[in-house]
């Protein structure tokens, strides 16, 4: 488990950046650890960490530029043209293809919408892993889309919590608990996980809001994603997962990366 701060200098290229660039980040990503592990890129990108129902990419990650200005479609950077970005891993190996990427590699060429663009990473460092508790209070940084799938039809329906406050809880009980599988897989779940599954519990703390979230040019329309600050009650290791792996999906786009309050 660990995060990496990135600080990328614009040298060349637009400097207007779309609102869906997040996406973009997570597609270079998946590229950069492809060109150093083909397997570990595939792997990535197909498959990812098996949980109970389905798979999941256990990385989330956030994009700051330092100086900028908006207009309705676009980011516009100014100044200097430094971009923070801020990456979270919960599988250390997968981590250390990332640095190594970074060593043979450290100009990255990115393009959406505006077009291509080069960046040069300017620095590199290590965050400081939180305390972890059974108990703890997190805020939303990026919002987190939460889905109800339709049994009958397959399809699925976006949740927001101020018009379906019940529904969101459960379906993010029931995704925490389909995620936390995983940690079978690396040896974390010890004596009394289960139990501790058991007894998980959440609760909205203070107002909750929606924001509008576009993942494709080919989607009609924004989807909402949720912002929201809440407690956790859950065993020590799900309280890691969700931090390094990302709350709720969407997590390699860009999307429920958390801040400890």
């Amino acid at each position: 488990m660990v995060e990496y701060n990135i600080l990328f200098k614009q040298i060349e290229g637009s400097d207007k950046l779309s609102y869906t660039f997040a996406t973009v980040m997570g597609s270079a990503l998946n590229k950069k650890i492809g060109e150093v592990s083909p397997e570990a890129g595939e792997f990535l990108h197909n498959r990812g960490y098996q949980g109970e129902h389905r798979n999941f990419k256990l990385l989330t990650h956030r994009l700051r530029p330092r100086e900028y200005e908006t207009t309705s479609n676009a980011m516009v950077l100014k100044g200097d043209k430094l971009i923070g970005w801020s990456i979270r891993f919960f599988d250390r190996n997968l981590a250390k293809v990332f640095e190594k990427s970074l060593l043979m590699n450290p100009v990255w060429e990115l393009g959406d919408d505006f077009g291509h663009r080069q960046w040069e990473v300017v620095k590199s460092d290590l965050s400081r892993k939180p305390l972890f508790k059974p108990v703890m209070k997190y805020s939303l940084i990026t919002p987190a889309p939460i889905t109800k799938r339709n049994e009958k039809t397959g399809k699925s329906t976006y949740l927001v919590y101020k018009n379906q406050p019940e529904q969101v809880l459960e379906q993010i009980k029931k995704n925490i608990r389909n995620k936390a599988v995983a940690l079978y897989n690396f040896g974390m779940a010890g004596d009394g996980f289960e139990e501790g599954l058991e007894d998980l519990d959440i609760r909205i703390l203070g107002n909750a809001r929606a924001s509008g979230l576009v993942f494709k040019k080919s989607q009609p329309k924004p989807v909402p994603g949720n912002l929201f600050d809440f407690e956790l009650i859950a065993p020590v290791e799900v309280q890691k997962l969700i931090y390094y792996g990302g709350f709720m999906g969407k997590t390699a786009m860009g999307c429920g990366y958390l801040k400890v309050i």
